[in-house]
Protein backbone atom coordinates (compact mmCIF):
# COMPACT_ATOMS: atom_id res chain seq x y z
CA UNK A 1 0.00 0.00 0.00
CA UNK A 2 2.95 2.31 0.60
CA UNK A 3 3.69 2.38 -3.12
CA UNK A 4 0.29 3.87 -3.95
CA UNK A 5 0.98 7.04 -1.93
CA UNK A 6 4.36 7.33 -3.65
CA UNK A 7 3.08 6.65 -7.17
CA UNK A 8 0.01 8.90 -7.04
CA UNK A 9 2.21 11.99 -7.36
CA UNK A 10 3.16 10.98 -10.88
CA UNK A 11 -0.49 11.35 -11.94
CA UNK A 12 -1.42 14.49 -9.98
CA UNK A 13 -1.38 17.97 -11.52
CA UNK A 14 1.12 20.51 -10.10
CA UNK A 15 -1.38 22.10 -7.68
CA UNK A 16 -1.72 18.77 -5.81
CA UNK A 17 1.84 17.47 -5.95
CA UNK A 18 2.79 18.84 -2.51
CA UNK A 19 0.92 16.24 -0.50
CA UNK A 20 1.91 14.39 2.63
CA UNK A 21 1.45 10.67 2.91
CA UNK A 22 0.84 7.97 5.45
CA UNK A 23 0.35 4.22 5.20
CA UNK A 24 0.05 0.92 6.96
CA UNK A 25 -0.18 -2.59 5.59
CA UNK A 26 -3.92 -2.14 4.93
CA UNK A 27 -4.29 1.48 3.79
CA UNK A 28 -2.52 4.37 2.10
CA UNK A 29 -3.40 8.02 2.73
CA UNK A 30 -2.53 11.36 1.20
CA UNK A 31 -3.18 14.71 2.88
CA UNK A 32 -3.56 17.87 0.84
CA UNK A 33 -4.22 20.25 3.70
CA UNK A 34 -2.95 20.85 7.19
CA UNK A 35 -5.54 18.58 8.86
CA UNK A 36 -4.51 14.92 8.60
CA UNK A 37 -8.04 13.96 9.67
CA UNK A 38 -9.25 15.02 6.23
CA UNK A 39 -7.49 12.85 3.69
CA UNK A 40 -7.77 10.66 0.63
CA UNK A 41 -7.41 6.99 1.35
CA UNK A 42 -7.03 3.68 -0.45
CA UNK A 43 -7.87 0.65 1.66
CA UNK A 44 -8.77 -3.00 1.19
CA UNK A 45 -11.74 -3.63 3.48
CA UNK A 46 -13.72 -6.83 3.77
CA UNK A 47 -17.48 -6.62 3.30
CA UNK A 48 -20.34 -8.90 2.24
CA UNK A 49 -18.94 -9.03 -1.30
CA UNK A 50 -15.50 -10.08 -0.03
CA UNK A 51 -12.37 -7.97 -0.07
CA UNK A 52 -12.58 -4.83 -2.17
CA UNK A 53 -10.44 -1.79 -2.84
CA UNK A 54 -11.92 1.47 -1.57
CA UNK A 55 -10.74 4.83 -2.90
CA UNK A 56 -12.19 7.88 -1.22
CA UNK A 57 -12.12 11.14 0.69
CA UNK A 58 -12.36 10.60 4.44
CA UNK A 59 -13.60 13.28 6.83
CA UNK A 60 -12.40 12.04 10.22
CA UNK A 61 -12.26 15.14 12.40
CA UNK A 62 -13.27 14.87 16.04
CA UNK A 63 -16.21 17.18 15.34
CA UNK A 64 -18.99 14.82 14.26
CA UNK A 65 -21.29 17.70 13.28
CA UNK A 66 -18.59 19.25 11.10
CA UNK A 67 -18.05 15.93 9.31
CA UNK A 68 -21.80 15.58 8.76
CA UNK A 69 -22.16 19.15 7.46
CA UNK A 70 -19.32 18.65 4.99
CA UNK A 71 -20.79 15.34 3.85
CA UNK A 72 -24.17 17.04 3.33
CA UNK A 73 -22.46 19.73 1.23
CA UNK A 74 -20.60 17.10 -0.80
CA UNK A 75 -23.84 15.18 -1.26
CA UNK A 76 -25.18 18.12 -3.31
CA UNK A 77 -22.39 17.43 -5.83
CA UNK A 78 -22.55 13.63 -5.76
CA UNK A 79 -24.17 13.27 -9.20
CA UNK A 80 -21.52 15.57 -10.71
CA UNK A 81 -18.76 13.55 -9.02
CA UNK A 82 -20.26 10.30 -10.30
CA UNK A 83 -20.50 11.70 -13.82
CA UNK A 84 -16.92 12.97 -13.85
CA UNK A 85 -15.47 9.79 -12.37
CA UNK A 86 -17.82 7.52 -14.30
CA UNK A 87 -18.23 5.48 -11.14
CA UNK A 88 -20.77 4.71 -8.48
CA UNK A 89 -19.45 7.03 -5.79
CA UNK A 90 -21.09 6.53 -2.40
CA UNK A 91 -21.51 8.88 0.55
CA UNK A 92 -21.50 7.29 3.98
CA UNK A 93 -21.42 7.94 7.71
CA UNK A 94 -19.39 5.43 9.63
CA UNK A 95 -17.37 4.84 12.78
CA UNK A 96 -16.91 7.62 15.41
CA UNK A 97 -19.00 10.17 13.50
CA UNK A 98 -16.63 10.04 10.57
CA UNK A 99 -17.89 10.41 7.01
CA UNK A 100 -16.57 9.60 3.56
CA UNK A 101 -17.30 9.59 -0.12
CA UNK A 102 -15.77 6.66 -1.97
CA UNK A 103 -15.83 4.19 -4.81
CA UNK A 104 -15.26 0.44 -4.64
CA UNK A 105 -13.27 -1.77 -6.98
CA UNK A 106 -12.78 -5.52 -7.09
CA UNK A 107 -9.65 -6.55 -5.26
CA UNK A 108 -6.86 -8.02 -7.31
CA UNK A 109 -3.36 -9.29 -6.78
CA UNK A 110 -1.11 -6.43 -5.65
CA UNK A 111 1.18 -6.45 -8.66
CA UNK A 112 2.77 -3.44 -10.37
CA UNK A 113 -0.03 -3.06 -12.96
CA UNK A 114 -2.75 -3.08 -10.31
CA UNK A 115 -0.90 -0.66 -8.05
CA UNK A 116 -0.40 1.69 -11.01
CA UNK A 117 -4.13 1.49 -11.84
CA UNK A 118 -5.08 2.28 -8.23
CA UNK A 119 -2.61 5.18 -8.06
CA UNK A 120 -4.03 6.60 -11.30
CA UNK A 121 -7.58 6.15 -10.02
CA UNK A 122 -6.73 7.86 -6.71
CA UNK A 123 -5.22 10.78 -8.63
CA UNK A 124 -8.36 11.10 -10.74
CA UNK A 125 -10.49 10.97 -7.58
CA UNK A 126 -8.43 13.81 -6.10
CA UNK A 127 -8.57 15.91 -9.28
CA UNK A 128 -12.36 15.58 -9.46
CA UNK A 129 -13.25 15.76 -5.77
CA UNK A 130 -10.76 18.23 -4.29
CA UNK A 131 -12.12 21.38 -6.02
CA UNK A 132 -15.65 20.33 -5.08
CA UNK A 133 -14.56 19.62 -1.51
CA UNK A 134 -12.90 23.04 -1.27
CA UNK A 135 -16.13 24.66 -2.51
CA UNK A 136 -18.21 22.60 -0.05
CA UNK A 137 -15.90 23.51 2.82
CA UNK A 138 -16.12 27.19 1.91
CA UNK A 139 -19.93 27.00 1.71
CA UNK A 140 -20.03 25.24 5.08
CA UNK A 141 -17.65 27.70 6.74
CA UNK A 142 -19.58 30.74 5.51
CA UNK A 143 -22.84 29.30 6.92
CA UNK A 144 -21.43 28.73 10.41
Amino acid sequence: MRLIAQQVGVYLPPEYKHYRKGHTDWYSQIYLGSDKNIHYEVSRPWNKAGRQVEIGLHLETRDRDYNLRLLAQLDHYLMQIRDELQADVLADVWDRGWTKIYELHSDQELNDDWLQYVAERLAKFVVVVQPIFERARLENDTKT
